[in-house]
């Protein structure tokens, strides 16, 4: 809460992360409990939340060490046994805040995505020929990213 003159601020701002790995055709949630390890999650779209992966755990953090402990649980998720596929971190940062002046509020939002991806082999991909599972791989990383990167 803040004064400026007469005007009256108050202002909150949540940041929410979700990891996920991508392994051929398989999105998988990297923050899941044990159960749900193994479940392959859809890309979903919605008019008013726009294009998400459905199911996946959303955490709420509120420092930066939070938000790097949650990275380092979900990195040391190993879904598969032996290496891991491509791996999409999302945070998404809303801000909102009010202006009061006399009988006058004015409610503001704003919405923020960034999205980091690690690409496995990526550097690899160009030295050398792809085998046909690779190019698979790539094309439904390609696809998984188009659609998480659409505006909502």
């Amino acid at each position: 809460l803040a004064f400026v003159g007469s005007v009256r601020c108050v202002q909150e701002t949540g940041v929410t992360v979700v990891f996920m790995e991508i392994l051929l055709d398989n999105i998988f949630d990297l923050f899941a409990d044990t159960k749900q390890k193994g479940n392959s999650l859809q890309i979903r779209e919605d008019p008013n939340k726009g294009v998400f992966v459905e199911g996946l755990v959303e955490i709420i953090v509120k420092s930066k060490e939070e938000l790097l402990e949650a990275v380092k649980n979900g990195s040391q998720n190993n879904l598969n046994g032996t290496s891991h596929g491509h791996r999409v971190l999302q945070l998404f940062i809303e801000q909102r805040w009010a202006k009061s002046e006399k009988e006058t509020t004015q409610i503001h939002h704003r919405r923020a995505l960034l999205t980091f991806a690690d690409l496995v082999g990526a550097s690899k991909s160009l030295q050398k020929k792809k085998t046909k599972e690779e190019t698979k791989s790539a094309n439904a990383l390609t696809n998984c990213l188009t659609a998480l990167a659409e505006p909502s």
